[in-house]
This record gives C-alpha cells, sequence and structure tokens, in this order.
C-alpha cells in the first residue's frame, strides 16, 4: 500500500497528471515537484494553496522539508528491504526520536534534513544509489522555556539519531551515528556502496566481519592524524555550566539537549572545516525571521552553524562510531534492532528503560518530585 495514496492521488488529479498504473513511490514524488516547480513559475501556485501542496508532498515522501530534498522515504523496513532487493541497493536506514515528518523531530534529525538531505549533490547521490528508510524510536521530549515576558522558547530535548547502512537482507554494514558534513557523509557513503559491491546482496557472516575491521582500523589511523582543535574564545552555557557543580549537576542535560553541545565532552578533534551548499542555506532562511536570514547576521549563523557541525562530525565519527564497530565485531552477527537498542543505551546513554532519557539526574533541585 502506498504511503499517503489517497490525498497524493487527489493532488494528482487535481493537478492534471494521471496516476498511471505502477507507477513508483518515488516517480509519484518526482512528478508532484516537476508540477510545483512549473505551476510557481508561472504564478498559479501560492499563499495557502503553496503550502498545502508542499504539505501534500511531505506526506507522500515521508519527511518534512522533502520540497528541498526531492528524497522518498520508505517507513516500512520490509518494503524497503523488497525494493532494495529489486534495486540492487543497499538500503540507507534512519533511526530516531521523534517523527521525520514533523518539525519538531529531534534536534539531529532536524539538522539532517538542512545539512544533508536538503545538499543537492549528496541529495542526487542518495536517490540514485540507496533505498531510504526511517524509524522512529520513541518520541522525542519538547521543553518549553517560559521567560515570564511573553517570550517562550520550544525545543526538542534528549534526542540522538543514527543512519544505519544495511545490507537488502538488513544486515548490518556501516553506521554513522550522528551529525555529519555533507561530504564526509557522503564519502563514507560511498565506501559502503564499494563494500556492498564486493560484498553482493548475500554476504558471509566472516566477509561482514573483515569489512568492520577495516573501517574500523581506518578510523583509528586517523584518531591519531587528528589535530587538537584550540578552545572556543567565548565560552558557551555548555562549557560554562560544570564550572558550579550543583548546578551542573541539575541543568547540564537540558544545556546538552537545548545547545546541542556536551557539558562533560566538547570536541575537540578535527576532521576540517564543514561548508553547507545553497540548497542548505535556502533551506536555512525559511526556518529564520527576514532579519536574521540576510546579511551579516545570516553570515554570522551559518559560520557558528558550520562550526558546530564542524565539532560534533569528529566527535562522532572518532568516538562514537568505531565504538559501534568494534560491538559489531565483538557480537558477530547481529539484527539491527538490537544493535540500535545497544547504540541507544550505551553510546547515546537514552536507554529504553529509562523513562526520562537521562533528563531525571538525581541531584537534588529544590522543586516538587517529577511525576512517575
Amino acid at each position: 500500500m502506498r504511503q499517503g495514496v489517497g490525498v497524493v492521488g487527489a493532488m494528482l488529479l487535481s493537478a492534471g497528471i494521471a496516476q498511471a498504473g505502477g507507477q513508483s513511490d518515488e516517480e509519484i514524488l518526482e512528478r508532484l515537484l516537476r508540477d510545483r516547480q512549473q505551476r510557481v513559475e508561472a504564478g498559479e501556485l501560492e499563499g495557502a494553496a503553496l503550502e498545502a501542496f508542499d504539505r501534500t508532498i511531505e506526506e507522500h515522501a515521508g519527511a518534512k522539508d522533502a520540497v528541498f530534498s526531492g528524497l522518498y522515504w520508505y517507513r516500512d523496513l520490509d518494503r524497503a528491504k523488497a525494493t532494495a532487493r529489486r534495486e540492487g541497493k543497499p538500503i540507507l536506514s534512519l533511526r530516531m526520536l521523534g517523527e521525520l515528518t514533523c518539525d519538531l523531530s529531534c534536534a539531529n534529525s532536524r539538522f539532517f534534513r538542512t545539512v544533508l538531505y536538503a545538499n543537492r549533490e549528496l541529495s542526487a547521490w542518495l536517490r540514485e544509489h540507496v533505498v531510504l528508510h526511517w524509524q522512529s524510536v520513541r518520541p522525542v521530549p519538547v521543553i518549553t522555556v517560559d521567560f515570564g515576558d511573553g517570550r517562550v522558547l520550544r525545543r526538542t530535548i534528549a534526542g540522538n539519531s543514527i543512519h544505519y547502512v544495511l545490507t537488502p537482507d538488513g544486515r548490518v554494514l556501516d553506521a554513522l551515528p550522528g551529525l555529519y558534513g555533507p561530504r564526509r557523509f557522503q564519502e563514507q557513503l560511498e565506501a559502503a556502496l564499494r563494500a556492498h559491491a564486493a560484498l553482493g546482496q548475500d554476504p558471509e557472516a566472516s566477509q561482514l566481519a573483515r569489512h568492520h575491521a577495516q573501517r574500523l582500523a581506518a578510523l583509528e589511523g586517523e584518531l591519531l592524524r587528528a589535530s587538537l582543535r584550540a578552545p572556543s574564545k567565548h565560552p558557551s552555557a555548555a562549557e560554562a555550566a560544570p564550572i558550579a557543580v550543583g548546578k551542573s549537576r541539575v541543568e547540564a542535560p537540558l544545556v546538552r539537549a537545548t545547545t546541542g553541545e556536551d557539558p562533560a565532552a566538547l570536541a575537540t578533534l578535527s576532521l576540517g572545516p564543514v561548508q553547507l551548499d545553497a540548497g542548505s542555506l535556502a533551506l536555512m532562511r525559511t526556518k529564520l525571521s527576514p532579519e536574521r536570514a540576510r546579511g551579516a547576521a545570516f553570515a554570522a549563523i551559518v559560520a557558528r552553524f558550520e562550526d558546530a557541525i564542524a565539532r560534533d562530525m569528529a566527535n562522532n565519527e572518532l568516538t562514537y562510531r568505531p565504538r559501534i564497530l568494534r560491538r559489531l565485531l565483538a557480537a558477530g552477527p547481529i539484527d539491527v534492532e538490537a544493535l540500535n537498542a545497544w547504540v541507544y543505551a550505551e553510546v547515546f546513554k537514552t536507554p529504553d528503560d529509562d523513562p526520562w532519557l537521562g533528563l531525571d539526574s538525581g541531584a537534588y533541585a529544590a522543586l516538587d518530585p517529577l511525576a512517575e
């Protein structure tokens, strides 16, 4: 059964596009995007009508901001496997908190939509070479900060995401935890694609183990060559939080969640700079006020974001990813669901059996107890 086929079918008919039998979901998405572009250029789609058309595209594509990425996502892993087997492609499976279709999904998944999926070169590569799938691990917590003067800050907290590269039968070829720059992300996927081509669609366990060992050795060599990053000139909230120890124990989880920085372990290693392309910048502008989306203000936001991506990428690539590869080597053949449960519990520190996702530190906060 197609995703959102009723709504999309109605939109196709209203757009004058025949929904031909046997047409794939990816082809329907391409036709919707072409029709949108033509109608926008002709002045036939604007305002509320354009917003409704974009929502229909997102519903069918399975992702927020699909107008910028043009990517189709499966939400059923069995359907993704069937397509992967038929087309001879690996699966790129995203695991996340919240829903990729929602604006308030976990922070990393929102950043993926901007940094990775909206990148024009990378999105074209993804459409050509992999089958995309996403799955929610659990709902994402949302925090509201009321400043008492009418201003309210609403953010998601305590969420992390990971991309798995799977064989068509669902075995793990590789794992890319957290946020990456687009170039590094594509390079690692290209290496996984080469491994998939060499190993075939049904590799033996020993072949997968050799591949994981080779990836781990490459990362360990890179770790030895990585240069230390100089500390930032002005301390961030994450750097300031540990100074007052009692206060830090209560507030550190919120600082880490709302700023994207870890007070306990700020990344100091570097894999080089990250640069966002025109597609990513175009999407960024839609998420900012007009005053912040242009000129020096926008340039400063972009520069800070690119720097944060570079630091996060180094930590993910040189700290988290080797741990996951070692787990793959130690555990032998392991189901992706079992591996993912271990990653969220041991690497991301948000285990299934913790209802508070690490936000209840156990420290005294002089507040009423949390509801059980």
